[in-house]
């Protein structure tokens, strides 16, 4: 899967084709074009790839600070809250694990 245009899009060993499962790593939008969509589409297209390899779920983790990458995932994509991961970084690098399937993504 390659998207033009964007940067930080970690493909390839983030897939697991046996299990059916993707880990999203290291999806950033620069400072500067925040606010316009952009990873909202981003997610939407990457998503729709993902289906489309027949990948029924997939995972990531978020700083739990990040509100604005949250409201995306949760409110516009349908992620849901798995775990929390305390330290996962380091001391008071906290993780917020989000999964979704992608069974019944249109």
């Amino acid at each position: 899967m390659k998207t033009s245009g964007c940067t930080n899009v970690t493909t390839g060993r983030g897939l697991n084709f046996l299990s059916g499962k993707a880990y999203l790593i290291g999806v950033s939008i620069a400072k500067e074009r925040r606010g316009q969509g952009l990873g909202t589409l981003l997610m939407q297209t990457s998503l729709q790839a993902l289906q489309q390899e027949n990948i029924a779920e997939v995972e990531l983790s978020v700083t739990p600070e990040n509100k604005g990458a949250i409201k995306v995932y949760a409110g516009k994509l349908g992620f849901v809250a798995k775990d929390t991961k305390i330290d996962e970084y380091g001391p008071v690098e906290n993780r917020l694990v989000m999964m979704l399937s992608l069974d019944n993504l249109t």
